[in-house]
């Protein structure tokens, strides 16, 4: 093989052509050669470098630090290439500072000689603190953004709470045909409006990511006969078939957000179903189980499958026929299925209705959980049951002592903590608290009741109301043994609540 040989011009052409600074120190520290990329990163003339101990070109701050680094590693038996892992700054002859990456390397010599190659990273640091603005900026905007949704999502179901309640009230002393005629409009705008806001919450916690998955394993027949027990009354008031079948598969992901999948698309099959039937079912696949919810409804057209996951994009239906909903039961599917990585579809052939898949991921295993007992019907109780109210809010305590009283209950209504434990005192003894969670002053509607039980000296059973529809509010109130209902709560399943409790 024949030895290549270069003379010392191609020598100093190929360290001049390097796209990094070279600056070559001897064993004493002190610049022996530099490159034509150091003069112009440095803005000296190779004439003022050569000489000068290394640490002329960083800032005066580094200088005690970079010379016990260099002695260190100089004076290593068998020094080795050190990689670019080693940050400093550099100083222009303008006196101006940049920051630096070194990487060092000895070379074989009679003498001792460390090259360095600098590279001048300021646009990378630039760049990555952009980035790090960037990211705090919209952790800042994430945060305010949850502030807002739990201040709003509180706020805003108050009033809707007392209107559902005191619309019921009304409608337990009014006779005259014509006037529960109103209250009953007045009901469905009153629903209407609280659907409209959940709806609008439930986008915006999705957008600004305050909704966290918590996968698990569960039971699919639990969810399903939670969903007949919700759906099967809307159905037969629309003289609509809801079949719901058993399953006994079990399933990994977030019960609660599938749950609301489902939720959304039986509400959905059944809202533009005219007449003959809407079903749920699994269906086994090799791996997975597909969830199908099937209507012989109006259908969709072709043209526009592609968009009916948009918000507020409502299906034209004909003149005839007006919009119903608002547009966002299938943007939320989308985005809940987009946050558990979950595979929805649709088909929709002409004039044979609409049919929905969502493929969820088998389970490993098939945890023991306890089915949930069936709300039973009915709207009177057999006798005046003792229920002590806690809720601060004077139009919403009105409104739930007026309704809870027209169901037969015996209602004390008190403001606060200190109003409990006083009506308490003088001997009322509860069979169920209903409190409100966010109280006054700070206090919370958890507080009261753990000294409500702890000055009875039992589980008094609790119903915990609230606007705070955070997973960590169900998981709170799981772990007290609290049933939870949000607000603003249909009468009828506030109503059913307040029987299973009573038992």
């Amino acid at each position: 093989m024949t030895e290549v040989r270069f003379d010392p011009g191609e020598y100093r052409s190929m360290v001049d052509s390097a796209p990094d600074a070279m600056v070559i120190v001897d064993g004493d520290g002190r610049i022996v050669l530099v490159n034509r990329r150091a003069c112009e990163v440095f803005g000296y003339a190779d004439t003022e470098l050569v000489g000068q101990p290394v640490e002329f070109l960083i800032p005066a701050r580094f200088h005690d630090g970079h010379r016990r680094r260099r002695d260190a590693y100089r004076d290593q038996p068998h020094p080795r290439p050190m990689g670019s892992g080693l940050e400093l700054f550099g100083r222009r002859k303008d006196g101006t500072e940049f920051p630096v990456e070194i990487s060092l390397s000895p070379i074989a010599s009679s003498r001792i000689l460390i090259a360095s190659a600098i590279r001048d990273v300021s646009d990378r640091k630039r760049i990555e603190n952009e980035l790090r603005l960037a990211r705090e900026s919209a952790d800042s905007a994430n945060r305010a953004k949850s502030q807002f949704l739990a201040t709003a999502s509180h706020d805003l179901r108050q009033p809707l709470q007392t209107l559902r309640l005191l619309n019921g009230a009304l409608e337990d002393v009014i006779e005259v045909p014509e006037l529960r005629e109103i209250l009953g409009h007045q009901a469905q705008a009153i629903g209407a409006m609280g659907n409209l806001l959940n709806s609008l919450l439930d986008i915006s916690k999705l957008e600004a990511g305050v909704v966290k998955p918590a996968p698990a394993d569960f039971d699919v027949q639990a969810l399903m006969q939670g969903l007949r027990q919700e759906f099967e009354s809307i159905a037969r008031q629309k003289r609509i078939l809801l079949t719901i079948e058993e399953c006994s598969e079990y399933v990994h992901s977030d019960a609660i957000l599938v749950g609301q999948v489902l939720r959304n698309l039986l509400a959905n099959a059944i809202k533009f179903t005219e007449s003959g039937s809407v079903s749920l079912r699994c269906i086994h696949a090799p791996d997975c189980l597909r969830m199908e919810v099937a209507d012989t409804g109006v259908g969709i057209p072709a043209d526009e499958l592609t968009r009916i996951f948009e918000d507020f994009y409502q299906v034209q239906r004909g003149a005839a026929r007006k919009a119903e909903g608002f547009g966002l039961g299938l943007s939320i599917v989308k985005r809940l299925a987009e946050l558990l990585d979950l595979r929805v579809s649709v088909e929709s052939p002409p004039r044979r209705g609409t049919r929905f898949t969502v493929d969820l991921p088998l389970a490993t295993s098939r945890p023991r959980i306890q089915t949930p007992r069936p709300r039973p019907p009915g709207a009177v109780f057999d006798r005046p049951h003792a229920v002590l109210l806690v809720e601060d809010d004077a139009g919403l305590r009105f409104a739930s002592r007026r309704w809870l009283a027209g169901r037969g209950l015996r209602v004390q209504a008190t403001s606060g903590g200190a109003e409990a434990m006083a009506a308490i005192d003088q001997g009322f003894m509860p069979e169920l608290v209903i409190s409100d969670y966010h109280l006054g002053n700070g206090e919370t509607g958890l507080e009261v009741l753990r000294q409500i039980r702890a000055v009875l000296g039992r589980p008094v059973p609790a119903l915990m109301l609230s606007g705070d529809t955070s997973r960590i509010m169900r998981e709170i109130t799981q772990q007290e043994g609290i049933r939870l209902l949000n607000k603003p709560a249909d009468p009828v399943e506030f109503l059913a609540e307040i029987r299973n409790l009573l038992g």
